[in-house]
């Protein structure tokens, strides 16, 4: 696959001139009728810039484990769509879909006023994002707040007063609901207590501590899915545990240790590319979701459109998150460093840092299954792009080329293999259950909304 290196941010974080450019309706058209513009013309910029500053915070913010990320990134998309849903023509709200969200409990506009989206959207995201971050940087919060601001003040241009303070207490309304549905789901505040319960385990063929130490999210498997049917995503036991050169254990470790011996330079930038180690990047749900912004923002895509593509992809990685965790702590499985430094190789190390927590099944390949789908359902089959996330973030001077998100999900799977952190049996089974899990998502009712 064919890569280039670049050395300056494609990227500039002056959003300004976009934002004033004529792509979006809402920003520069007076309100002349007051009547409420659907959420089709609106320009998405403003969903754009929340997950951008999302995935910086996710990055700096202690205790953000890819779990609790996944989460944070999932509730953001939830809350997005609720807002700005009775703005989408023909669409279907999620209450009543997703697990114990009951309408009675969200916030409703009131039909005889007018609604500016994009503003009830800037309150929710920010609302949002001082709910889920309590223990936020002071630079972060003064990201936030000078984001929220700035936000309002250009999507309130030559706005209608009563329409713009009704909206923003509408999008912060939606935000606390959806916060308070969230308290319930067995994660609430996890970052702050991500190795609560966690239990050592002194088999031959149990994890043992690896990376920063104590395991991560230990309970986290228990918490609620998002849609409950995605409890049915399974993946059969890994193969018995064995120190048998013959056996297919043994076998799976040593492809590992082979593969670390014949790496390509491609092999190991990949390694690289895809590691999104926590607080060193957003992590793995982070990465997925600059994706996602990138191809929005070349698309130009409306507020509908990506108000429903970040739902979509925050359900996707919260519930691939809780059952790959349930598998990971319910097989709790040594890793390859572990094993090949006992059976194999008492001198060998992995080419990137092998995070604190179980082998089996891979967290990258479930997540990447999920998103997979997901993006496959928004933007086709086919659809090439230039993954330039990890340089506009600066956490790579690499950009990677695809011609579908099949090709994506399998190199960011393999990654792991090539990282000398997982077993084939990982990888491929981490795959499969994220595969199960987009494809529910791909089933929700979303209605025939106007994008």
């Amino acid at each position: 696959m064919k890569k280039i290196k670049i050395y300056t941010p494609l990227w500039p974080l002056l959003f300004l001139t976009l934002l004033l450019s004529g792509c979006d309706k809402s920003l520069t058209e007076p309100d002349e009728t007051h009547a409420s513009i659907a959420a089709h013309e609106h320009g998405g910029e403003v969903a754009r810039e929340w997950f951008k500053l999302l995935c910086r915070v996710v990055k700096t913010t202690d205790g953000y484990y890819p779990p609790m990320a996944a989460r944070a990134f999932g509730y953001m998309g939830v809350t997005l769509y609720q807002t700005v849903q009775p703005g989408m023509a023909e669409s279907a709200s999620l209450a009543g879909q997703l697990n114990q969200l009951s309408t009675d409990k969200l916030p409703k506009p009131d039909p005889t006023k007018s609604y500016n989206w994009g503003i009830a959207a800037n309150a929710a995201m920010a609302q949002t994002m001082r709910n889920f971050f309590i223990n936020l940087k002071p630079k972060n919060r003064n990201s936030l707040d000078s984001l929220e601001s700035y936000m309002n003040k250009v999507l309130a241009t030559n706005e209608k007063a009563e329409t713009a303070t009704l909206s923003v207490q509408y999008g912060k309304e939606m935000a606390n609901a959806i916060f308070e549905w969230s308290k319930n789901d067995g994660g609430h505040e996890g970052y702050l207590r991500p190795h609560d319960g966690f239990v050592p385990n002194s088999a031959a063929s149990a994890w043992q501590e690896t990376g920063s130490g104590k395991g991560v999210g230990p309970t986290w498997g228990n918490n609620r899915l998002m849609i409950a049917t995605n409890s049915s995503a399974q993946v059969p036991a890994p193969h018995p545990f064995s120190t048998d050169p013959n056996s297919t254990f043994y076998k799976e470790a040593l492809e590992v240790y082979t593969q670390s011996q014949i790496n390509t330079e491609d092999q190991k930038e990949i390694a690289r590319f895809w590691a999104d180690d926590p607080f060193v990047t957003c992590t793995p749900t982070g990465h997925t979701f600059s994706i996602l912004t990138q191809l929005l923002e070349e698309d130009r895509a409306s507020l509908a459109r990506s108000a429903l593509a970040y739902a979509k992809m925050g359900i996707a990685e919260n519930d691939a998150f809780i059952r790959c965790w349930w598998v990971k702590y319910e097989y709790f499985l040594i890793r390859p460093v572990t094993y090949i430094k006992r059976y194999i190789d008492p001198n060998w190390n992995t080419l990137i840092e092998t995070p604190p927590f179980p082998a089996y099944v891979s967290g990258h390949s479930s997540e990447i299954g999920a998103a997979s789908k997901v993006f496959t359902a928004v933007f086709g089959a086919n659809r090439s792009f230039s993954d330039r996330t990890q340089v506009y973030f600066g956490f790579s001077r690499t950009i990677r080329f695809f011609n579908n998100f099949d090709q994506v999900a399998q190199e960011s799977a393999f990654s792991r293999l090539y990282g000398g952190l997982h077993y084939r049996m990982d990888i491929e089974r981490g795959l499969t259950l994220g595969y199960q899990i987009g494809d529910q998502v791909n089933q929700l009712n979303f209605g025939r909304p106007i994008l």
